[in-house]
């Protein structure tokens, strides 16, 4: 009633072209299923996790690479290193981002695959939405093999592995897998008993073991006993594969205070000499294609320009770049550290203080004993000159250490004498320092090493960094000539 009587207003369009689309139906694993069949079929990355090695350790535990194009988004790591899981809102929003990317890539590439066949067979052609999609997915294989390739080459260099161009007998084994050099206390001994405890529902889960070994050798560091027990996580989607009975090699930390596995395999010949040969280097020295290095190799000549002490044994080994000797502190001293309580206590902040660290060197026998690894000069210990600071798989000589030149001497420590000196490890340059998490130190001397657990706080620990690393001040000798005794 009232309104004009007009024809409805209508669209024109040209008949001759056509818009079609030709995509994927998209399933909770973002239409990656026909992707995944093929992968069983050919077995791709399986054979890509066989050809990769992963040197990753502690809670961040070691998984098969295969299982890293499958694993799905996780969670924040929480202070005790598992991950926590996403919640439903969260992992839908990802979901669904996830699923966008993918059919955009899909889209594109059959795009391309379309626009290629038209040019070469011509428009009148018409391209089956079938051809693209194989077309695609061949083209998706081809691109996932050159992936493998260029990751296996990248991960052979990175390890020191040799590859298909190298001669077999160029790398040394002992910086094959330097998780065996640095880690804190490494033996040989029976699998007696393993037991399972929780399991981490992450993806993949992390099972959680308790294990129980008899020692038959220690490679590095001190066990009191000659059974001891230690926790072992495991992220993967079975559980380790433990074969009580068996002889393993297992290197230890006690970070957090509690024993936990870093690294463990089976003890064959191979795998014995391998790292006997690795702890036969102080840590943080590496060998590298035949070449001996020192923490101290970035110095060059003026790290060592002095005399090795009289009453030192000859070294086996020595830097290539600095001519500083590997000497040792001996089996018989005994290395401590422990943080030092910080000025003002802030709750949810500075738990482990703020970075300073006392280090004890002492003798618990009867008898005098020459520490070659902690040098003396003119009554002074060069504590900074001999500390060695391993942190995030790098190693550093200790903050404000010089060069050693002129006449040095062993340290001498009397019957039941200790040594102490403050080390602060945020003066440290080069570590990737966290906004808000844990972050390890290993302090070392010689063959001594002793790992802490740090909780950094960027609010507040940035400022106390940037001040340490302007100073310098990472040494505080109690008293001032070096030799706190106790």
């Amino acid at each position: 009633m009232g309104e004009s009587r007009k024809e409805a207003l209508r669209l024109g369009f040209d008949g001759s072209i056509r818009l079609e689309f030709h995509g994927a139906t998209i399933s909770s694993d973002g239409g990656l299923l026909p992707y995944r069949d093929l992968d069983d079929a050919f077995a791709l990355t399986v054979m890509a996790g066989a050809a990769l090695r992963d040197w990753r350790t502690g809670t961040n535990s070691p998984r098969r690479r295969q299982n890293a194009p499958r694993s799905s988004r996780r969670g924040p790591r929480s202070r005790s290193g598992v991950r926590k899981p996403l919640t439903g809102r969260v992992r839908g929003i990802m979901l669904r981002r996830m699923t966008d990317g993918v059919r955009r890539q899909e889209s594109n590439l059959e795009i391309s695959v379309y626009t290629l066949m038209h040019r070469v067979a011509g428009d009148a052609q018409e391209e089956p939405p079938v051809m693209c999609r194989t077309l695609s997915l061949v083209f998706t294989v081809i691109g996932l093999g050159l992936v493998i390739a260029a990751s296996a080459a990248t991960d052979g260099a990175r390890i020191g592995r040799p590859l298909a161009s190298q001669p077999a007998s160029q790398p040394n084994v002992a910086d094959t897998n330097p998780a065996w050099n640095r880690a804190e206390i490494v033996f040989i001994g029976e699998l007696t008993e393993a037991k399972a405890g929780p399991v981490a529902m992450s993806m993949p889960p992390i099972f959680l073991n308790r294990l129980s070994f008899k020692v038959e050798k220690v490679l590095r560091g001190t066990l009191a006993d000659k059974t001891t027990s230690c926790a072992h996580s495991y992220g993967n989607d079975t559980n380790f594969p433990y074969e009580t009975g068996r002889k393993y090699i297992v290197a230890l930390t006690t970070a957090q205070q509690t024993t936990a596995v870093r690294n463990l395999r089976l003890a064959d010949d191979a795998a014995i000499k391998e790292v006997e040969l690795a702890c036969a280097l102080p840590p943080g020295w590496t060998i590298a294609c035949g070449e001996t290095l020192s923490p101290w190799a970035g110095m060059g000549k003026s790290a060592w320009s002095a005399e090795l002490p009289a009453d030192a044994e000859k070294p086996k080994l020595t830097c290539e770049k600095t001519g500083r000797p590997a000497l040792l502190a001996g089996p018989t001293v005994a290395w401590a550290v422990e943080p030092v309580p910080p000025a003002k206590s802030i709750q949810w902040t500075n738990p482990d203080g703020d970075g300073e660290y006392k280090l004890t060197l002492t003798n618990p026998t009867d008898q005098a004993v020459t520490v070659p690894a902690l040098l003396t000069q003119d009554g002074k210990t060069l504590w900074r000159e001999c500390v060695v600071i391993l942190c995030q798989e790098q190693a550093y000589a200790c903050p404000g250490g010089k060069g050693v030149a002129g006449k040095v001497s062993s340290l001498v420590l009397k019957p039941k004498e200790s040594v102490s000196t403050v080390v602060n490890a945020l003066a440290l340059k080069g570590p990737q320092w966290p906004g808000g998490d844990r972050i390890e130190f290993t302090f070392c001397l010689g063959d001594k090493a002793k790992t802490m657990s740090f909780y950094y706080m960027a609010r507040h620990h940035d400022a106390l960094r940037d001040a340490a690393q302007k100073s310098v001040v990472a040494q505080k000798s109690l008293p001032a000539d070096g030799n706190a005794k106790e």
